[in-house]
């Protein structure tokens, strides 16, 4: 199964035991942009991708739902 950057985001976030708020400052954006992506209204620039796989401890192939995830 494939999932979506939207998806993979929030799992990957909540694995971490990271909140949308404190995501948001690590990567220096609002957290409306982590609410809005999580939610599949809108995708963070390419810089931004980078930034949240560094936090996150994972590949940007890894969010962009180029791997499987194992729930």
């Amino acid at each position: 199964m494939q999932y979506t950057f939207s998806e993979n985001l929030k799992y990957y976030r909540e694995r971490r035991d990271m909140t949308k708020r404190e995501l948001a400052s690590r990567i220096h954006v609002n957290v409306c942009s982590i609410w809005r992506w999580e939610n599949n209204i809108q995708y963070p620039r390419i810089d931004s991708v980078y930034s949240i796989a560094k936090v996150l401890g994972v590949t940007v192939s890894d969010l962009v739902g180029e791997s499987k995830l194992i729930h």
